[in-house]
C-alpha cells in the first residue's frame, strides 16, 4: 500500500515538474505540501532544488540528495534521458558517474562518447 501510495505522489510530482509546477498538493488548497521522491515525506521550507538532465527535482534534504545522484533512475518514472542521443530510453546497465552523479545510457557508444567529453553533452541541460 506504501509502495503505491509513494507510486502516486511520485508520479503526481513529475506530472507537476513537467507542467511547470513544482509543488504537489496533498489538498488541492494547499499549495504548500511537496513530497520528498527519494524519502517520501513530506518537505517543509523550500526543500532543496536539484536539477538532473534539464528537470528539476524539489527533496527534503542532502542526504536524499546523495541518494538520488547515487542512482537516478530509482527515482525517476517514465524512462531515464540518454545524455547524448537524448532519448528516454536509457539502460540501468549502461551508465558512469560524472562529477558524483550517475548517467545513463541506451548503448556503450554514448556511453563512450559522454566519457570523452562530459561537459559537452551536459551544457545542453543547464539551459
Amino acid at each position: 500500500m506504501k509502495a503505491l501510495l509513494f507510486s502516486l505522489l511520485f508520479s503526481a510530482v513529475m506530472i507537476s515538474a513537467i507542467s511547470g509546477n513544482t509543488s504537489v498538493s496533498a489538498n488541492s488548497n494547499d499549495d504548500s505540501a511537496r513530497v520528498c521522491p527519494v524519502s517520501g515525506e513530506t518537505i517543509s521550507g523550500e526543500g532543496i532544488k536539484l536539477a538532473y538532465l534539464g528537470d528539476e527535482y524539489i527533496l527534503c534534504c542532502k542526504g536524499c540528495v546523495k541518494s538520488f545522484n547515487k542512482n537516478p533512475a530509482k527515482y525517476i518514472s517514465g524512462g531515464v534521458t540518454d545524455p547524448v542521443c537524448n532519448m528516454k530510453d536509457s539502460k540501468a546497465e549502461i551508465s558512469t558517474v560524472h562529477d558524483g552523479v550517475k548517467y545513463y545510457f541506451c548503448n556503450e557508444s554514448c556511453k563512450e562518447k559522454f566519457e570523452k567529453e562530459p561537459s559537452e553533452y551536459l551544457k545542453e541541460f543547464s539551459k
